[in-house]
């Protein structure tokens, strides 16, 4: 072991049988402490700047613009018309689709980020 002589009383068993519920003990412990938060201190650091509070207020009406840009999009493709007559124009409106559904998960990932932190203050 470690170096330490332990009296037990009893006989071998007894000794065997106290030693296995003593390292039972001891990882039942260890897990609970592994399982408990960090210190609170950690929670406390990640409060908002005045810079992420003005991010997270104005996101809602960029992600509102984004996605009825979106739809007017999607509109757009799936009129016929489109196809017929500005045939050379659809390439860059299935482009466009493209960066704006980026953009629109990028903001969402960004504004869940601040709110869970705002949530932790």
């Amino acid at each position: 072991g470690d170096g330490r002589v332990i009296a037990y009383a009893g006989n071998y068993s007894d000794y065997r049988d106290q030693r296995v519920a003593g390292q039972a003990k001891r990882k039942r412990s260890a897990d609970k402490s592994a399982l408990e938060p960090k210190s609170s201190s950690t929670s406390k650091g990640k409060k908002l700047s005045y810079k992420e509070k003005q991010e997270l207020q104005r996101l809602p009406g960029e992600i509102e613009r984004a996605e009825a840009e979106a739809v007017e999009v999607e509109e757009l493709l799936n009129d016929p018309a489109l196809y017929a007559d500005r045939a050379e124009e659809v390439p860059s409106i299935v482009a466009r689709q493209g960066d704006l559904r980026e953009e629109i998960d990028r903001m969402m990932t960004r504004w869940l980020e601040l709110d869970s932190k705002a949530a932790g203050e």
